[in-house]
């Protein structure tokens, strides 16, 4: 008798009787499933290396497909809006905002006054406030 048929044998056995196979394969313990396994021809460390080895392949395929989608998702932000040129220096954002809100004092409140922020944060500002002037959601007077 060959593996395939010793195996169609053994899988026929659990799913044979009266019960749902659910309610078959709960019902027994693990090491009964393995006993009963073995007993038929059926080499269970190479199945379970096999089940192992195909959740192995299967997360890296979802993982995968879960960076694209990341990247697929990144790139149709970046599509939708034009590149904002962001300005070298703290004194050069403070200046092009000043130019789009027509004065320093017309700048929206939480980008007036910070003198402790470096230039990461009035970075992280300024493109906050150009992508909402971009889609339509400014304050500014501009």
């Amino acid at each position: 008798m060959n593996d395939t048929t010793k195996q169609r044998k053994a899988l026929d056995f659990l799913l044979g009787n009266d019960l749902s196979p659910e309610e078959k394969i709960d019902g027994m313990s693990p090491a009964e499933v393995r006993e009963y396994l073995a007993d038929n021809g059926i080499n269970v460390p190479q199945l379970e290396e096999k089940a192992r080895a195909l959740k192995a392949k299967l997360e890296g395929k979802f993982a995968l497909a879960k960076a694209r989608a990341a990247r697929l998702e990144r790139e149709a932000g970046c599509a939708c809006n034009p590149a904002i040129r962001i300005p070298a220096t703290i004194e050069e954002i403070r200046a092009s905002l000043t130019q789009v809100f027509g004065s320093f004092e017309a700048i929206p409140l939480a980008a007036r006054g910070f003198k402790g922020m470096d230039y990461e944060e009035y970075k992280s500002l300024y493109l906050d406030i150009m992508r909402n002037r971009q889609e339509g959601r400014s304050s500014g007077n501009a």
